[in-house]
């Protein structure tokens, strides 16, 4: 139950986890070597990940459950480039070649909100609206060195 939305420019989560029924408010963005990343799912494996990626990427570091199709967490990964990666189930990524991408179940949302011209933070903010599962607020980050 997550909303990430990438604009071409900016990257947006909301910030809602969800845990025994409680939610709680967290940071899905984080940074790498120049990397934009962000987290889906199961916040403490998506960490794992975020790590996985700041160590270098070698596959044979790969956490154990991110090699499972039941126990893997979505990781995206915006290059400085603005090239679009989602890691799913290996430590390969398949690359997304839309200039605009969305993830989590708020997806559809955002998505239909970037394609009527809203900004990624904006997209999150209408999936945060409508879908239960998103909400908490919204974190915003760019590119380094980009305004």
């Amino acid at each position: 139950m997550t909303v990430i939305a990438w604009d071409g420019k900016t990257l947006a989560a909301d910030k809602r986890s969800v845990c025994a029924g409680k939610a709680t408010t967290v940071t899905k963005l984080f940074r790498a070597d120049g990397w934009m990343l962000a987290v889906s799912g199961d916040l403490v494996k998506g960490l794992e990940m975020v790590e996985w990626f700041r160590n270098g990427r070698d596959p044979k570091e790969l956490p154990p459950f991110q090699r499972t199709k039941e126990g893997y967490v979505p990781l995206l990964a915006i290059s400085p480039g603005r090239e679009i990666f989602h890691f799913e189930d290996s430590h390969v990524p398949f690359r997304v070649e839309e200039k605009v991408y969305a993830m989590g179940s708020g997806r559809d949302y955002a998505l239909a909100a970037m394609w009527m011209g809203r900004d990624a933070e904006q997209a999150v903010n209408v999936a945060t609206a409508l879908d239960t599962g998103c909400g908490n607020g919204c974190d915003v980050m760019k590119l380094e060195g980009q305004p």
